[in-house]
């Protein structure tokens, strides 16, 4: 934990200026970590604390997405294709309900500041980095102030301290984008921890990135971004203020052959 007069001593505002910093993984953190593990999470989470760089008034949430087991059992123990192409669209689907849902004018340039952005990975191994485990999400995400209320109006506690998961029945379905397919019957479990302090963050983000490296283990974790394209808006845009939501980034770490 921070000793004295380190983030514990720090204001909120002061405690997320440091997680935009680069030179706060590397000199100013007195937590004792391996060079490669803060190597690692640096890395990790560049992008991620770029965005909050122009964002700063936002609240972090650690997400866990589990799948129904008879969903991707043809993923086991690694088809990390495949269960990209099967498992993103659906985290990308519960990021633009969650985006339409806390925000009436999502679909608005002039709101673009408001959107939801994530940093994840697809997770195929136990933690003793051996024995492979049903594909799952964990994911580093940023939610705006504006909406972060209405964010946590989704949120029904779980039994463990500062855990949550997400009730799909407080979604707005009149913004539902793909409404033949529920989301209740592609997501098993969620689970949601608010972020409060950097060592929390880096602690998130040393968990989520502990597979991510080809050479630590035999099925590295598939790696992606959001946001997500806007798809609620298929025809052209006819006002000024609505355009598209820029593509996801993701990229697939492929294993040694």
């Amino acid at each position: 934990m921070p000793t004295e007069n380190t983030t514990e001593m720090l204001t909120t505002d002061e405690r997320y200026a440091l997680l935009t910093s680069d030179e706060f993984y590397h000199n100013h953190y007195e937590v004792k970590r391996a060079e490669e593990t803060k190597k690692r999470v640096s890395d990790f989470t560049s992008d991620f604390r770029q965005k909050r760089r122009f964002n700063k008034d936002s609240s972090i949430y650690f997400l866990t997405v589990t799948f129904p087991y008879n969903q991707i059992r043809h993923l086991m123990p690694y088809n990390p294709i495949d269960a990209e192409r099967q498992l993103i669209p659906i985290f990308e689907k519960l990021m633009r309900n969650i985006h339409a849902t806390t925000n009436r004018r999502f679909n608005r340039k002039k709101y673009e500041y408001q959107i939801p952005f994530s940093t994840a990975v697809i997770e195929y191994l136990k933690r003793d980095k051996t024995t492979p485990v049903a594909p799952h999400i964990h994911a580093l995400v940023s939610i705006h102030d504006k909406i972060d209320e209405s964010f946590q109006s989704l949120l029904s506690p779980l039994p463990q301290e500062n855990r949550y998961e997400i009730d799909f029945n407080r979604f707005n379905l009149r913004f539902d984008f793909d409404t033949d397919i529920d989301l209740k019957n592609l997501i098993h479990t969620t689970e949601v921890a608010d972020v409060t302090s950097s060592d929390d963050f880096f602690k998130c983000a040393d968990y989520t990135s502990k597979f991510i490296n080809e050479d630590d283990c035999d099925y590295p974790s598939s790696i992606f971004q959001t946001p997500i394209p806007n798809n609620n808006n298929k025809n052209e845009n006819k006002n000024n203020d609505e355009t598209p939501i820029p593509d996801s980034h993701r990229h697939y770490q492929k294993p040694n052959q």
